[in-house]
């Protein structure tokens, strides 16, 4: 019984880290689709990383991650913080978000795959592996930072984090293509 508290408490802890990150890329792709601060639609490197990776996302991601996380000031870990302190662990969480899925872009753009798609005319099984990266490359880099940011969380905690994050990444993709918000559902 005290190992199923235990699991479910790490489970907890993993969707309270995924939430706020979550919410704020829901709110950027709001942002991308009302195309809000058109001044920062400008791709980062257009040719290493393609039109999708803006300066807009950047700004946008931390501030968004930062706001939100505070919004999650209640649960833990952040329960255990100083508002300061949530602020700056959001603001990490967003740019550790943007930065992991920079190498992912880098290596489909060098492979020719237009940015926001998968490889054209390929099988399932050869787009299988990016669309698993394409969801899964901001989830590993927001639990590499938690675990930076913050030392008291199991390994446990992050594994789930970094597993189920991708699970809800997905979800809430296909949500945002059956709503218009995005063009494809991956």
């Amino acid at each position: 019984m005290i190992q199923e508290v235990s699991f479910a408490r790490e489970i907890l802890t993993a969707w309270n880290l995924i939430l706020p990150v979550a919410t704020a890329g829901v709110i950027h792709m709001f942002a991308v689709k009302k195309d809000w601060l058109k001044d920062l639609k400008i791709p980062v490197a257009r040719k290493l990383f393609g039109e999708n990776k803006t300066w807009r996302g950047f700004v946008l991601m931390p501030l968004l991650s930062a706001l939100t996380t505070l919004g999650c000031a209640g649960f833990f870990p952040f329960s255990l913080m100083e508002p300061v302190e949530i602020l700056g662990i959001g603001w990490i969480s967003g740019l550790a978000y943007v930065l992991a899925e920079l190498p992912n872009s880098a290596l489909k753009r060098k492979l020719g795959i237009a940015p926001g798609k998968l490889p054209e005319g390929s099988s399932w099984r050869q787009k299988l592996p990016f669309l698993i990266l394409d969801q899964a490359d901001s989830a590993i880099g927001c639990a590499i930072a938690y675990g930076w940011m913050i030392p008291e969380l199991s390994a446990l905690s992050l594994v789930l984090c970094a597993s189920l994050a991708p699970v809800i990444h997905l979800s809430v993709n296909l949500l945002l293509f059956a709503g218009g918000l995005r063009k494809n559902p991956f």
